[in-house]
């Protein structure tokens, strides 16, 4: 139940809102319209999506509403709405909507924390210079520092996650326009990174993660 609880739209800016972009949630098509008014670009979520498939960079260019995703690719609208029966087609969860940040390609900051304990981060970036960094879709990977601020971001962050036993966390990072690196996701449970933190750094991270697992079961 808490897993179900993690992966709804809203639980991100609920535990972590200090922490992120500036966020709504909403299934209102008004409220929608009016955040993106503000920022012109934007990025939409959709819940429990994985891979960059659920997310769509919302723009206004040549008369037209233009949104974009990984895998359905770009598509033209003439009306907000018709932007939102898009993104409601296969879902009537309530929607993420999230300042673009224009850094983006920068690459995504994978964080890969085990019950409070960091073991280590990568970036992950686009080899063709799209704004998702997957490495699902064509990201590759590079062993990354953590700053002081995304060890404040995980430490004020994480207790929410313990106290609903969601004990392996991928924090993911992106770099906004300030220099700052804030959080854009917090994936749990079965998350990808121990492997390719291993690879990356040729230390025994998957023995660690096998101690604490039966550490933990024990």
């Amino acid at each position: 139940s808490h897993k179900q609880e993690q992966i709804t739209a809203d639980f991100l800016y609920k535990v972590a809102q200090d922490w992120i972009p500036e966020t709504i949630v909403t299934k209102d098509e008004q409220t929608a319209f009016s955040f993106w008014s503000k920022y012109q670009t934007i990025i939409a979520k959709q819940a429990n999506s994985c891979g960059g498939r659920g997310v769509y960079k919302i723009w206004y260019e040549n008369h037209l509403f233009q949104v974009d995703n990984f895998n359905q690719g770009q598509h033209s609208f003439n009306t907000f709405s018709q932007v939102i029966d898009y993104l409601t087609t296969k879902t009537k969860e309530p929607i993420q909507f999230v300042r673009y940040l224009k850094q983006v390609k920068q690459g995504d900051k994978r964080i890969v924390v085990v019950d409070g304990e960091i073991y280590g981060a990568y970036l992950r970036r686009s080899k063709s210079g799209h704004w998702v960094n997957n490495v699902s879709s064509d990201g590759e990977c590079l062993l990354a520092e953590i700053t002081n601020a995304e060890r404040k971001a995980i430490a004020h962050t994480v207790g929410a996650y313990q106290a609903r036993g969601l004990h392996t966390l991928g924090y993911d990072f992106l770099l906004d326009d300030d220099g700052v690196w804030r959080i854009s996701e917090i994936n749990a449970g079965n998350i990808g990174g121990f492997a390719r933190l291993e690879q990356l750094t040729q230390a025994p991270v998957m023995a660690r993660f096998v101690d604490w697992l039966i550490d933990f079961s024990q």
